[in-house]
């Protein structure tokens, strides 16, 4: 419970975030700070971030210039590093493993799918990359259907519910709505969560979740109806998103490489899951270069020999960034 609480108030956005018109919200630009990590056994981890909010230091800056080629990765929190120091995350692993490459980290933690495009459209102007790698976890999926999320506010003292911009179909038209995104403190985050009721709900799907998995192999979650296309809504947000990712990427003649992380529940299931079966088969489909890192993760994590995971929020630890950032660096070398 006492980590529990640490992690809600590193979470709990005002402690690290600031608001953005257009995502929403980015890390507070500039920063140099250290934080108790959610897991009591790795300590504390510093959080160091650019000008443009994002966790990069100086001499990773959008703007900075290399010999090599500049990569710019997009993701969530698994890709940004929530609960290590950024030397420990597997970009910045990544960077000293394979020469002539500076990585750009343009994750941000919490997002969707949807916010993760309008950051790729917004760099693409800035920045001259010759490869994104799209990195965001299993779930980040799920997200684009949201109008909001619910963050825990240290300074309120209770969970509240914080727009974000999403998309709707309209005419098999994609439309940008919240945008600009309502400032905090506009009537949404005024609203309170019912965080008990909410967190036994959760909980309870979690547990019948989590028994389908490990002992029938079967994915129950609404995350794996997103993917199957049983959630029609979802999936056509999922595809659309990416679609528009595909077609940015090619507009700026820039490679494309999707590589999905997974979280612990997903390495749980006996199957793959379902968001492995989906990305190969949309990579393929539209001439993708697709990553699997869940299979290279699942051999490590089955010889239960290492602590893979923070306890306290399942986020990857600094020995599960090296797998992340090995398995990158071996594809890598292979090209």
């Amino acid at each position: 419970m006492k980590n529990r609480k640490i992690l809600d108030a590193i979470s709990g956005h005002r402690q690290l975030f600031s608001y953005h018109p257009r995502y929403g919200y980015t890390f507070h630009k500039n920063m140099r700070s250290r934080y108790l990590s959610p897991d009591q056994d790795l300590g504390g981890y510093y959080v160091e971030t650019d000008a443009n909010g994002f966790r990069n230091s100086a001499s990773q800056s959008i703007d900075a210039t290399t010999s090599g080629d500049k990569l710019l990765l997009l993701g969530c929190s698994f890709a940004a590093g929530h609960g290590v120091s950024n030397e420990h995350r597997f970009s910045d692993i990544l960077s000293t493993k394979v020469k002539g490459v500076m990585i750009y980290n343009a994750a941000l933690s919490g997002t969707g799918m949807d916010q993760q495009y309008l950051i790729l459209k917004d760099l693409l102007q800035d920045g001259e990359f010759h490869t994104v790698l799209f990195s965001p976890y299993s779930g980040c999926a799920y997200r684009n259907s949201l109008q909001e999320r619910t963050f825990y506010d240290p300074f309120l003292g209770r969970e509240c519910s914080r727009p974000k911009p999403y998309f709707e179909i309209q005419n098999g038209d994609f439309v940008l709505k919240n945008s600009p995104v309502p400032h905090w403190g506009q009537g949404v985050e005024s609203a309170p969560v019912p965080i008990l009721k909410t967190k036994n709900v959760q909980r309870l799907q979690r547990f019948v979740t989590y028994i389908a998995l490990v002992y029938g192999g079967i994915d129950t979650s609404p995350l794996a109806d997103c993917y199957s296309g049983k959630d029609i809504k979802c999936h056509e947000l999922l595809i659309g998103v990416l679609d528009m990712i595909k077609q940015e990427c090619a507009d700026k003649n820039v490679n494309l490489v999707m590589a999905p992380l997974p979280s612990r529940k997903d390495l749980l299931n006996k199957n793959a899951p379902p968001y492995v079966t989906f990305f190969e088969s949309y990579c393929i489909d539209n001439a993708i270069k697709f990553m699997n890192v869940y299979d290279h993760f699942k051999e490590q994590f089955k010889l239960g020999t290492e602590k893979l995971f923070i306890d306290a929020d399942e986020h990857y630890t600094p020995r599960g960034h090296e797998i992340v950032a090995d398995y990158f660096s071996n594809r890598l070398a292979e090209e």
